[in-house]
Order: C-alpha cells, then structure tokens, then sequence
C-alpha cells in the first residue's frame, strides 16, 4: 500500500508529465498557426514576375516571399516558368 507521500509524488510527477505535454503542443499549435498564416496570405495577398523571379505580399503589401523562376532547361525565366527556387 503506498503512503500519502508516495501518492503526492506520483500525482507531482503526473502533473509535471502534463505540463511537458502541454508546452510542446502549445509550440506545435504556435508553429502550424504561423504556416497557416503564412500560407493564407501568399494565396490570397498579390504577387508579381518581376526580373525573372516571382515575388508574393501579404494582403498589407508587405513582401512574404520571393522566387528564382527557371525554364524547362534550368535557366533563369520569367516565360515559360517551369520550376522556381526560394531565395
């Protein structure tokens, strides 16, 4: 039979387990809230060809990302995209 003592120590144990838990899915929800935002903003904020790369803004006009855009060959392109490469 386990003491008080014992009991109190397995329920601290548990209770730090949960903490740990709930840290990491914290981060993990932070992590994927930030990659859906990003992904929603570059497909509806505007993007643009410009100098052989596409460049995408968020719907404040605010630059996101940016692409080297290639042909079906490998060289740089701005028609005929056939690959792009992010910066």
């Amino acid at each position: 039979m386990k003491t008080i003592k014992e009991h109190i120590l397995e329920l601290e144990r548990r209770l730090s387990d949960m903490e740990r838990a709930y840290k990491e899915l914290s981060t993990t929800t932070k992590n994927i809230e930030a990659i859906v935002k990003e992904l929603k903003a570059m497909q509806f904020g505007n993007w643009e060809i410009r100098e052989k790369q596409m460049i995408f803004y968020d719907l404040e006009g605010n630059e996101l990302a940016r692409f080297d855009l290639f042909d079906k060959y490998g060289n740089p392109s701005d028609v005929n995209v056939f690959a792009r490469k992010r910066r």
